[in-house]
């Protein structure tokens, strides 16, 4: 249709949305959007814009043996709000905003049901009273749609955002074998969905790696809202609002770790800690 209705004299801009999904509901969709931009739109004043949140698939995209390698010109990733910018759009301290960015992240489509000025404690109350609030909501939609239930990396994604951290720990979570583990979890890192990280002192790879969820925002409703959908659906959300703020100091203490790390790493070199270039456990 684009290569039908295109103007050869007026400028168009076409945007395709969420390509990933394309591309998987349709295998030969890369090469038709290749022949067609090859045969029609390259010499059209038209400018094609693609999306996806799948990274790893849109990183591909331009790699060497795909059929649009050589035709990409610009790639940009869009990165979630900083601390800064939440507190920020939020008019909060600094302190607040650590913890409202912990709770939310950067995705702009929960912080904009954040009032501003609002304490994170009461936008919790608010939030996990109304099962289609925002926070409650757009989590189940992302893992719904990028890992149906049942499936080994939605399993293996909820076993970390429980809590645990290490390959054992993960496997006696989620009752998975060690290769179907690994598999699951070589996906999820390809996604940039889940990180692993390896003590500075040890070799990388190896038993002590600890693996966590890279979105503090998917961290915080694997941890506190995924496993209280039922009570919050029959409308007893106080009962997800106390166990969250029951746990929230010590989950808190774990899940800034990663935002400390990479402020530090920003900051580099350090007065006093000049030779210091690398920030781990």
């Amino acid at each position: 249709m684009i290569a039908r209705t295109a103007s050869p004299d007026a400028p168009v801009v076409v945007v395709l949305d969420e390509l990933p999904y394309l591309m998987g509901s349709d295998p030969a969709f890369e090469s038709v959007l290749q022949r067609v931009w090859d045969h029609t739109l390259q010499g059209r004043p038209v400018m094609l814009v693609v999306v996806g949140s799948d990274l790893a698939t849109m990183e591909a995209l331009s790699s060497y043996d795909r059929p649009l390698y050589g035709r990409v010109r610009l790639e940009r990733v869009v990165l979630p709000l900083n601390l800064a910018e939440v507190a920020g759009m939020l008019g909060l301290t600094a302190p607040d905003a650590v913890d409202a960015l912990l709770t939310v992240g950067g995705f702009p489509r929960v912080l904009l049901s954040w009032p501003r000025g609002m304490s994170r404690q009461e936008f919790v109350r608010q939030e996990l009273t109304d099962p289609t609030s925002a926070l409650v909501v757009i989590g189940e939609r992302m893992l719904a749609a990028e890992f149906p239930a049942p499936d080994t990396a939605r399993a293996a994604i909820e076993a970390v955002g429980h809590g645990e951290r290490s390959f054992s720990a993960l496997s006696n979570r989620s009752g998975m074998s060690a290769t179907s583990l690994h598999r699951a979890l070589t996906l999820l890192r390809s996604k940039r969905v889940v990180e692993g990280e390896d003590p500075l002192s040890t070799a990388r790879g190896g038993r002590a790696t600890r693996y966590r969820i890279t979105d503090p925002y998917l961290r915080f409703w694997l941890r506190f809202i995924g496993p209280a959908l039922a009570d919050i659906e029959r409308g007893r959300g106080d009962l997800a609002v106390a166990r969250t703020e029951e746990s929230w100091p010590s989950y808190r203490g774990r899940a800034v770790e990663p935002l400390v790390r990479q402020s530090l790493e920003r900051l580099a070199p350090l007065p006093g800690l000049e030779a210091a270039r690398d920030f781990g456990g």
